[in-house]
């Protein structure tokens, strides 16, 4: 039992990106602009052992109908998704698998991505300066009498101490009742909302874009982008992004409960050297 406890310290979620939705107005403000344009560098995080595997939703190719999935990883203290690998759709080992392909007890994370018996299974080593990545197809796992005798090929090594910094940036909001109560939103470099922090929980969860309006009616263009927020592959949160001038509004609504919460920027915390802050709120 102890066994399957060290090889299953993960939880799976399905992220859905939305893939090939259109890209938001591109009328922002001149902070948000900058913000894109001249981001500092700074000293890249490194990734816990404690992380989670996130492939995005499959897509389907239209002529032969195989999924293609991108599969990522992610850190409960980090808010950037790393890319893996990209393979068929994903899913959690069995137990007589991993006795099978005698996957090392020290592996940090693990899955298979199969399609119609073809695919590869996967496991990876984190220490504290990269992270290895090993994979081994079902036609070979299959036709081996003895997997030890030809292991797992490393596929990728990430440098994790090395990474670029971040790209993005990050806006902290206040909620309008309840000033205890704070958000931090990571907005990657084209703009776009990537994952969502409230202070008294200690995870990023991410986000799915889902629809933007742009409203020209007003002094200064209005433009509202939707997200979801995914949590253990469902949706649990529904997220509305207002961006008017150099403010920019959210509303929270839990979709278990149906609780709405209102967000303003905190412009004192978000705002570093006329652009928006570098690294996380809190």
């Amino acid at each position: 039992m102890s066994y399957l406890k060290k090889l299953f310290p993960i939880i799976f979620l399905f992220v859905l990106f939305g893939c090939g939705s259109e890209s938001p107005g591109n009328d922002k403000s001149t902070i948000r602009e900058k913000a894109a344009n001249n981001l500092k560098a700074s000293k890249a995080p490194k990734i816990e052992s404690k992380i989670t595997v996130v492939p995005a939703l499959p897509v389907l190719d239209e002529k032969t109908g195989i999924p293609n999935t991108k599969i990522y990883i992610s850190s409960p203290d980090f808010p950037e998704l790393l890319y893996l690998v990209n393979d068929f759709d994903c899913a959690p080992m069995n137990p007589d698998e991993i006795r099978r392909l005698s996957i090392p007890l020290e592996a940090n994370f693990l899955f298979k991505s199969i399609y119609k018996e073809n695919g590869t299974y996967y496991y990876g080593l984190i220490n504290d300066d990269n992270i290895e990545l090993y994979g081994q197809t079902v036609e070979k796992a299959r036709l081996e009498v003895n997997p030890k005798s030809k292991p797992f090929n490393l596929i990728r090594k990430f440098d994790v101490k090395n990474r670029p910094p971040l790209d993005g940036f990050f806006i902290c909001f206040k909620e309008d009742r309840q000033k205890e109560l704070n958000m931090s939103i990571y907005y990657d470099v084209q703009g776009m909302a990537n994952s969502i922090k409230f202070e008294k929980k200690n995870v990023w969860t991410p986000l799915q874009y889902n629809t933007s309006q742009v409203d020209n009616k007003g002094a200064m263009p209005t433009t509202i982008d939707q997200y979801f927020e995914i949590v253990k592959g469902a949706k649990n949160g529904i997220l509305n992004l207002t961006h008017v001038g150099n403010w920019d509004y959210a509303s929270y609504t839990n979709t278990q409960d149906g609780k709405e919460l209102n967000f303003t920027i905190d412009h004192e915390a978000s705002i570093v050297d006329d652009s928006y802050r570098k690294d996380p709120c809190f």
